[in-house]
């Protein structure tokens, strides 16, 4: 369970399913305040959409009458999701133009970086969930060849949780 700070996010490991409960062992010490954020669940494909229904009714709704210029993609996984995404903002009219930038925030995604750069208009880089399931040096070398491919490509890349995870700690955080 993530919440986004990394002293309020719970390790959970899976000890035992039993039909549709799964036991799992808290892995560190951390108290849970706020709302929760995110389930992530590491290398494991989630077969879900990348927007939701409630997703689609905001950018309907909110979306079309502030005429969003960038839709941040969360959860992106392949190309297909861009096209997905781009396919549904082109029904709405006003908002064929908006830029699609792609999160990547799992492995998945990575894996198909290449393919999604080609279909997004910018890519944002999650550190802090992608540290989840790589080491912090896997996470430092994937983002600097990321950000040398957006630049190859003349798009633009945003990189999370640079400057937070660096102002109270000495040593680097998962992110």
């Amino acid at each position: 369970l993530f919440t986004g700070s990394e002293t309020t996010s719970v390790l959970l490991e899976v000890s035992e399913v039993k039909g549709e409960d799964v036991i799992c062992r808290v892995k560190n010490s951390a108290t849970l305040s706020g709302p929760l954020y995110t389930l992530h669940v590491s290398q494991i494909r989630i077969d879900s959409p990348t927007l939701t229904d409630k997703d689609k009714e905001v950018i309907s709704t909110w979306g079309v009458r502030n005429n969003i210029d960038i839709l941040s993609l969360a959860h992106t996984r392949c190309a297909e999701d861009v096209r997905q995404a781009r396919d549904f903002l082109s029904k709405l009219g006003d908002l064929k133009q908006t830029h699609i930038f792609a999160k990547i925030e799992n492995t998945e995604g990575l894996t198909h970086f290449d393919e999604i750069l080609l279909e997004a208009d910018g890519i944002i880089l999650s550190r802090g969930t992608l540290g989840i399931d790589l080491p912090p040096e896997k996470v430092f070398l994937f983002q600097k060849a990321a950000i040398y491919k957006c630049n190859m490509a003349g798009k633009p890349a945003v990189v999370t949780r640079v400057v937070d995870s660096m102002t109270d700690n000495l040593r680097p955080t998962r992110a």
